[in-house]
């Protein structure tokens, strides 16, 4: 479903979640010698509501998706396996995010690999998936 196929609730307001830098370490990298050590990655995300959580209302954690249970469950996923690209790291973490909530929800997952064995490239290198740019 696109994200401009879905109607502004009333008053125009949209409810999403986000959060930056998960720092998490992974074995990754396309030599085996890379993958030899765990290395740095950052988990950005946002999930976007058809509508607004029951929490808004409620107050209430049972409410909504707990943000720090995702991120323990994307902890457990990403770091029991070895990954030799970023893109499989990226659409991973989609999966989950898609399964863990539960929910009908907008997603979208930005990768960072920290350090990349590429001279000169001192930023990382990031990779972006998900149901909107």
């Amino acid at each position: 479903m696109d994200a401009h196929s879905w109607p502004r609730p009333e008053g125009g307001a949209f409810h999403s979640l986000r959060f930056r830098d998960l720092s998490l370490l992974v074995r990754l990298g396309w030599t085996p010698e890379e993958r030899a050590h765990a290395q740095e990655i950052r988990v950005n995300l946002e999930i976007r509501f058809r509508k607004p959580p029951r929490a808004a209302e409620t107050d209430e954690l049972r409410d909504t998706i707990c943000y720090g249970a995702l991120a323990e469950a994307l902890t457990q996923h990403l770091s029991a396996r070895e990954y030799r690209l970023l893109e499989k790291v990226a659409a991973d973490s989609l999966r989950v995010v898609r399964e863990w909530s539960g929910r009908e929800v907008l997603a979208a997952v930005e990768v960072q690999k920290v350090l990349t064995p590429v001279a000169n490239l001192r930023g990382g290198a990031f990779y972006r998936c998900g149901d909107f740019p």
